[in-house]
């Protein structure tokens, strides 16, 4: 790694403490530095398409945090780009590269526990209120939605690695009493997985930030 950039100075503080690695808040010397062959932009979706344009027009393939873009209209833009110029940009799901899941996409595929029959999902996610007071956070303006596009797209991509895709035939989401936010924190869906459409639930798709002291009355 030879840069990071942000334009907090109490991140740059923290990067260079726990890395080493002088940090900068000046994308465009970055930019223009020849030799910086790829970038990784991790800064929230709304501002993909505009730093992605950037990175592209700098001859820099570009590795992006997902979401992509805050729209299907953002990620063409950017796909576009990349292969009008010869470059690289793609969007990353990290967690279907972890030991644990490729140990089990591993013995999937060795046949050994049968054909697929049924799939099932829950996720509690842990987000106390402090993580949503930060601005911006699950808003559809800065994130583009909450626990599913923001958390929970994570194990889904996972689900469809290791189940050969899925295809969701209904869903229902809501902003629950539990926090103050603008998208949503609680999704349930039901789809089908593999070619041999299996039924299958992720159910309760859920971001609760004191999951031990809630009631159900």
């Amino acid at each position: 790694m030879a840069y990071a950039v942000t334009r907090s100075p109490e991140r740059r503080a923290a990067f260079e403490a726990s890395y080493r690695i002088a940090a900068t808040d000046d994308l465009h010397a970055v930019l223009g530095d020849p030799a910086v062959d790829a970038v990784i932009l991790l800064t929230p979706a709304d501002s993909h398409r505009d730093l992605g344009g950037r990175i592209l027009s700098a001859g820099k393939h570009l590795l992006i945090e997902k979401p992509a873009g805050l729209v299907t209209d953002d990620t063409r833009f950017l796909a576009d780009r990349a292969k009008a110029s010869g470059l690289l940009a793609a969007s990353v799901l990290q967690h279907r590269f972890r030991s644990s899941v490729q140990a089990v996409a591993k013995i999937i595929s060795s046949g050994e526990p049968g054909r697929l029959c049924g799939v099932h999902c829950l996720i509690p996610w842990w987000r106390p209120q402090a993580y949503y007071d930060q601005p911006g956070r699950g808003t559809y303006a800065r994130d583009g939605g909450g626990v599913m596009l923001t958390q929970a797209i994570h194990t889904l991509d996972v689900l469809r690695a290791l189940c050969g895709g899925a295809r969701i035939s209904a869903a229902h989401s809501v902003t629950s009493h539990l926090h103050r936010m603008e998208a949503e924190d609680m999704v349930c869906a039901l789809a089908t997985f593999g070619s041999g459409a299996v039924p299958g639930r992720v159910s309760e798709v859920v971001e609760i930030g004191q999951w031990r002291n809630l009631r159900v009355n």
